[in-house]
């Protein structure tokens, strides 16, 4: 469709050009031949056909629209003139040279072209060096100016005196003539920098000859010189006519698309000019046909001469200038360029100071940055005032991130930040130094009740439940604090005194809070030491395992029993598994302390249930570092076939954080387990966690009921109903359960009447050696049968 367009375009741009050329062939002959009537026929339609193509280039122009519109209304003055003309001469037979009406509607086209001329030149001198704009209208002014003196009025004021006195027609022409030419030429010669559209070369050419024909035809007014339809209007009519081809040339240009246009912005008066050269072989053209005295060589030169010196100043100063302003525009380039960078580097300075402070999870201080804060704090207190820390620490962490993974656990911190933030009113100094540990300082007078009903608001607003589809969780705390100056004084030691009471607090059990005292020191030294003795410890010469007896109800029949660590340390004595087993977990030992009691256990059930001919089943207590070690099975196997015992004899306890891990490592560890033929017990089953998904995941054989619900199954009808829908949904999927911990009749009875299979506890008999439970329990037993 495109191409298609451009060739119509261009065969009417070709029909154009050829009817032009017709015209100008037929209107040539008819001035050769001096036809009159020809001559006053054919001029109009010429200058008619320009009116028209000129006003299409007014009407398309975006560049030069004012100077085609006034060129135009040239070519229809000229026509409307021209047709006058004809009128008289071939209608009416007057003579139209004694008519002054007809001077003024030639008049007219003068007018227009000084006009469309000058809107030309205002167009394109505001974009230019005013001061090199000035010579170059001096040089080219004064140049014109003495060559029309020259030429046309040969050196002669009479000639203007009479021009000027007897006709006011012909002098404005020349005025307009003047004018035209002199813009013109101070534009063209002006351009130093930029191209010229081939239209606007057409245009400026035919304003050109308009004006130089225009001048010899009021010289040959002047001079009776003057012949109708002569060679002066045939120069007159091909001015219009080229002037009408740079029309057309830009209609063909727009309808293209064509960006001539674009070089028309372009243009400057900055650089190298060959003006000098124009001007001075303008002047040796007039020496040459005699017309220049020696004088007038001499001024004509000498303004040469300035011109170049001044316009080489000017365009030295302009260079200059456009150098300065091009280093301005690279110096502030190179300003906003650096300003961007500061402004960046400012960011990224915020954003480090940020995270050189901030913790990435949480969003609270961290560790760092609470440090410094708190050394400032301390040595800005006043006499009267005190420093008091509060060191937290979440219960049981570690188990919500190995048994759901790291980013529930990232939630919960953020959660339980959000929390300590929100209850922070009194815009004290919050942190998280690591893992799930979080410490507060407030400055201030604080009364021991002030301090706490802090540390019981601290438990309270974290306790309530967390909700992370599918988890839900009940986090508790443990709290130290400590008083600066009261406890220590420097920050190192009261830091140590504040995780020495978090400790003690996480010893006395969930949601506790401890103040420091010397008392609690001791402790930390004794569990220091116990460190020591558990590393260097002879587990064969040291530990023992103890058995409880399990017992199945109602019938009260011994099933088995649960194999119970126990320690006798040679410098301390007797040492409480709640003590030491926590410190096993945490300096490692429990892996090779777990094996054996796995070794001893499973050697003792063997001895029991071999020399009595009994199937009694024992139950091992695993740690989950030790559920973890790789050759976790493969150990229990081994030690299966060392002491020819029945699979079926082992119970394995493991605590529900092991069991909700869910990884693909327990998953394979669970179905060896029950491949072998070892059942699995889930033990303190119903406290700490809500989702019970692994419960149909894995092959569960027995869910021990933790001693807390036991514990108030008489008084506490919330724990009754515990306890009751835990055996009804452990019969619905015919997994069995035990309770722990029964130490009254009453306990006893409800537990039978919830239809729980299997008790352990007091009431039937403590955690006692080997020897002793065999002769208490297995003889019994014996006899019973």
């Amino acid at each position: 469709m495109c191409i298609r367009y451009g060739d119509m375009i261009r065969r009417t741009y070709l029909f154009i050009q050829i009817t032009l050329g017709i015209y100008f062939i037929v209107y040539f002959i008819a001035v050769a031949n001096q036809s009159d009537f020809w001559g006053n026929v054919l001029s109009p339609f010429g200058a008619i056909f320009a009116f028209l193509i000129l006003l299409a280039a007014c009407l398309k122009s975006k560049q030069m629209e004012f100077c085609w519109l006034f060129v135009s209304l040239a070519c229809l003055s000229w026509a409307t003139a021209d047709i006058v003309w004809a009128i008289c001469e071939e209608i009416l037979s007057l003579n139209p040279e004694s008519m002054d009406l007809l001077m003024y509607l030639y008049l007219l086209p003068n007018i227009f072209i000084a006009i469309g001329t000058g809107a030309f030149f205002m167009s394109q001198w505001h974009k230019w060096n005013k001061v090199q704009l000035v010579l170059d209208v001096l040089a080219i002014t004064v140049t014109g100016l003495t060559i029309t003196w020259i030429l046309f009025f040969q050196k002669r004021f009479e000639m203007l005196f009479i021009i000027s006195a007897t006709k006011l027609t012909s002098f404005t022409a020349i005025l307009c003539d003047l004018f035209a030419g002199c813009c013109i030429g101070i534009w063209f010669s002006s351009i130093r920098v930029g191209n010229v559209s081939g239209y606007i070369r057409l245009v400026i050419a035919g304003v050109f000859m308009f004006t130089a024909a225009d001048l010899f035809y009021i010289n040959q007014i002047f001079n009776n010189q003057y012949v109708p339809n002569s060679l002066v209007d045939f120069v007159y009519m091909a001015s219009l006519l080229i002037i009408a081809n740079g029309g057309l040339q830009e209609l063909c240009c727009k309808e293209r698309d064509c960006h001539d246009a674009s070089n028309f912005k372009k243009q400057e008066n900055t650089g190298t000019s060959n003006k000098g050269i124009i001007l001075l072989s303008l002047v040796m053209v007039l020496i040459f046909v005699n017309k220049l005295g020696n004088l007038e060589v001499v001024i004509l030169g000498g303004i040469i001469v300035l011109y170049q010196v001044f316009s080489s100043y000017v365009q030295y100063t302009i260079r200059n200038e456009q150098l300065l302003l091009r280093e301005k525009k690279l110096n502030t380039s190179l300003e906003e360029k650096i300003a961007e960078h500061i402004k960046e580097l400012i960011e990224v300075n915020k954003s480090l100071e940020i995270l050189s402070r901030q913790d990435t999870i949480t969003g609270l201080f961290n560790r760092r940055y609470f440090l410094d804060s708190l050394d400032q704090m301390l040595r800005d207190i006043d006499s009267n005032e005190s420093v008091v820390l509060f060191f937290m620490d979440l219960d049981r962490f570690k188990a919500i991130n190995d048994s759901c993974g790291h980013d529930i656990g990232d939630k919960v911190l953020k959660e339980i930040a959000g929390r300590l933030s929100r209850w922070n009113s009194s815009n004290g100094l919050l942190a998280r130094l690591g893992g799930d540990e979080f410490v507060f300082a407030l400055r201030g007078c604080y009364q021991y009740t002030e301090i706490k009903t802090m540390a019981e608001e601290l438990v309270r607003c974290c306790s309530e439940s967390i909700t992370l589809e599918p988890y839900q969780f009940n986090i508790t705390l443990s709290i130290g604090i400590t008083l600066y100056p009261a406890d220590a004084l420097e920050r190192s030691t009261l830091m140590k005194n504040a995780d020495i009471a978090m400790y003690h607090s996480k010893y006395q059990g969930y949601n506790q809070f401890s103040f420091f005292n010397s008392a609690l020191e001791t402790k930390i030294r004794r569990k220091n030491k116990l460190e020591l003795l558990l590393k260097n410890a002879n587990f064969d010469n040291e530990f023992e395992l103890y058995y409880q007896p399990q017992i199945r109800i109602p019938e009260n029949k011994l099933i088995g029993a649960e194999a119970l660590l126990r320690w006798s340390s040679r410098e301390y004595g007797s040492i409480s598994p709640s003590e030491f087993i926590p410190i096993a977990e945490e300096i490692g030992i429990i892996v090779p302390l777990g094996k054996w009691v796995m070794k001893e256990a499973v050697h003792q059930i063997s001895l029991w249930n071999t020399s009595n001919n009994m199937d009694l089943k024992v139950g091992i207590n695993i740690s989950p570092k030790q559920f973890d070690s790789p050759d976790f099975v493969d150990f229990l196997k081994d030690l299966i076939s060392k002491y020819k015992a029945k699979p079926e004899w082992l119970d394995i306890e493991i605590t529900e954080s092991i069991a909700m891990k869910g990884e693909l490592t327990v998953q394979e560890v669970f179905a060896a387990l029950t491949e072998l033929g070892v059942s699995i017990s889930i033990d303190d089953f119903g406290t700490g966690y809500s989702s019970l998904s692994y419960i149909k995941r894995f092959s569960i054989d027995r869910l021990k009921i933790a001693k807390p619900l036991v514990d108030n199954i008489s008084t506490s009808n919330g724990d009754a109903q515990i306890v009751k829908a835990i055996v009804m949904m452990a019969k619905a999927m015919g997994i069995k359960t035990i309770a722990e911990g029964v130490e009254y009749e009453e306990q006893s009875r409800l537990l039978i009447d919830l239809q729980c299979d299997e008790i352990q506890g007091y009431i039937f008999g403590r955690p006692v050696p080997a020897s002793e439970f065999e002769k208490s329990f297995c003889h019994a037993a014996i006899s019973g049968n």
